[in-house]
């Protein structure tokens, strides 16, 4: 297949696959009429509404910036969710050219953006609603989608080697039994051998059941032929001998009748031994079917068996997420607090700063007020010193004009 031949079979598959949502507002022909984002968005939030709320469709969704902010949008909650629920570096995801899906609505890149959305279903808390609408699909359908959704998981490096219990069942080999692959593949791998073993084995007895019970129902024909015509030799013998009998008393035995007889009498020998090898055939059989029914009830109990062992086992694995996840908000939650731990610190010694620059500060106003009081007194005894000052000049003028006075 070509590669435009397979985005055709993508783009197909895609369609067929968002139309199985009722809660889109209309059904799409082609994935180009995603570019708006705008059932992309219903999509997801029918997926988990915690994490994606629907656009509501706008007139101005012909303006190729509203469409690429729409798209930037969608995008950034995406590769959120990858990191924060499904656990998945969102750096490892292929690139999406969200410029080209706003102004050419380019059918690569929407098919891309499809593949994201279609891997979010099947990863969700409620994927198994989502896995029952990919199975609802053509067989077609179901393996284009699955290779699709391998193709963006393959980015992580140890997806091969991890059992991402979300994803498991999407790597089995017949799109007709997806489910049973999926939890069959989420065992132990030595379990998926047992189980394997135990379902080949029932199969088998099966068939050689059905083979028994079919040489059983031709044996039973044939017995009954032979007892069928064991009662029309019988019959024929006693005939034979009440017409011996009448011949006897009338005198008139003939030889060739009596060699009729015996023949007759060793035919029914023969035909008593058939239906005698035939029973002991039919006891064995008998014998065969009613092991085979042991078995295959044996066989049934261990399949029960790890059926319920492979839905505890589901349970662990959602018990195992779920812990995986408080583990995360944990870790988030301590580097939280120890940031509040450095604040608590840095608040703590900014406390300590100001509480040191107040009491500078009261000593500083205690220094004011005594330099306010000792400028008031330097202020008095300025005033006496002038006072002082004008006194003595007063008092050398009086001198002055006394000695002039004496001069003259």
């Amino acid at each position: 297949m070509t590669f435009s031949r397979m985005e055709a079979a993508m783009e197909d598959a895609f369609v067929e696959w968002i139309n199985t949502f009722e809660c889109k507002s209309y059904p799409i022909d082609t994935v180009v009429e995603l570019a708006d984002g705008v059932v992309f968005s219903e999509i997801l939030a029918d997926i988990d509404s915690k994490w994606f709320k629907p656009i509501p469709p706008t007139e101005s969704g012909g303006n190729w910036v509203v469409r690429f902010n729409n798209q930037k949008k969608l995008h950034k909650l995406i590769t959120r969710y990858f990191e924060d629920v499904i656990g998945q570096d969102p750096e490892l995801l292929p690139s999406v050219n969200l410029t080209s899906i706003a102004k050419d609505a380019d059918l690569h890149e929407l098919l891309r953006m499809c593949q994201f959305v279609i891997a979010v279903a099947v990863q969700s808390d409620n994927n198994k609603t989502y896995i029952d609408m990919i199975q609802s699909l053509s067989n077609k359908s179901q393996q284009t989608l699955m290779l699709s959704i391998e193709e963006v998981m393959n980015t992580e490096p140890d997806y091969a080697a991890s059992t991402n219990p979300r994803l498991s069942y999407l790597s089995g080999g017949s799109t007709g039994s997806i489910m049973t692959t999926a939890r069959l593949e989420e065992m132990p791998y030595r379990y998926q051998l047992e189980f394997e073993k135990v379902i080949l084995e029932k199969k088998q007895f099966e068939t050689s059941h059905a083979q028994l019970l079919n040489e059983f129902d031709e044996l039973r024909e044939r017995f009954e032929d032979l007892l069928t015509e064991k009662e029309d030799l019988k019959t024929r013998l006693h005939d034979m001998d009440q017409a011996i009998m009448q011949a006897s008393n009338t005198g008139k035995a003939d030889y060739v009748m009596r060699a009729e007889i015996d023949h007759l009498k060793q035919d029914l020998e023969r035909s008593e031994d058939r239906r005698q090898e035939t029973e002991m055939m039919m006891e064995n059989h008998l014998s065969s079917i009613n092991e085979l029914k042991r078995r295959v009830e044996e066989l049934t109990e261990q399949a029960d068996e790890a059926s319920s062992l492979r839905d505890q086992l589901e349970e662990y694995r959602h018990t195992t997420e779920k812990m995986q996840r408080m583990e995360n908000t944990l870790e988030k939650y301590k580097r939280k607090m120890e940031e509040s731990s450095d604040l608590k610190r840095q608040i703590k010694a900014l406390e300590d700063q100001n509480s040191s620059l107040l009491e500078r500060s009261h000593q500083v106003e205690d220094e004011y007020r005594k330099v306010l009081a000792f400028k008031t007194l330097m202020d008095s005894y300025k005033e006496q010193v002038h006072q002082l000052e004008y006194g003595n000049r007063e008092i050398l003028k009086e001198r002055q004009s006394s000695v002039t006075r004496r001069t003259y």
